[in-house]
């Protein structure tokens, strides 16, 4: 009997946000009415004062349809990172390779980093050329 009960509540709680739902998008359908009604009234009277003062009426082009936009893909975290290095590199106008000798191993080198100049000669295991996988330094 409850779960009846339940049932028939739920779905009188759907039908009412239903109906709402309906309510709210015809006067949305409303609203674009008026704003349309109000838009052609504004460039009729804005021509009406340009034709007054002697200038030619201005032709104000159709607005654009509205388009749903492609739904974006989520990206992984290296394909993040993969897609700001290309685009730092781009900026920079060059590419990865051609700034990034490879040394023996297939290891690539990045440039020193322009505060590391007056650094100590020694390399310790976090000063290691090698790139990690973390976020992108910011230069």
């Amino acid at each position: 009997m409850s779960e009846w009960m339940t049932k028939v509540l739920r779905l009188r709680r759907v039908r009412a946000l239903e109906e709402d739902l309906t309510r709210e998008r015809d006067e949305v359908m409303r609203q674009r009415e008026e704003i349309e009604r109000l838009r052609a009234e504004n460039r009729a009277l804005l021509n009406s004062l340009l034709g007054t003062a002697g200038f030619p009426p201005i032709e104000f082009p159709a607005p654009p349809e509205p388009q749903s936009l492609p739904r974006l893909r989520r990206r992984s975290w290296h394909q993040v990172q993969a897609w700001r290095e290309a685009e730092a590199a781009r900026l920079r106008g060059g590419s990865l390779e051609s700034e990034w000798p490879r040394e023996s191993g297939g290891r690539v080198n990045p440039p020193p980093h322009p505060d590391a100049a007056g650094t100590s000669a020694s390399a310790t295991a976090t000063d290691s050329p090698m790139r990690t996988n973390g976020p992108i330094p910011h230069s």
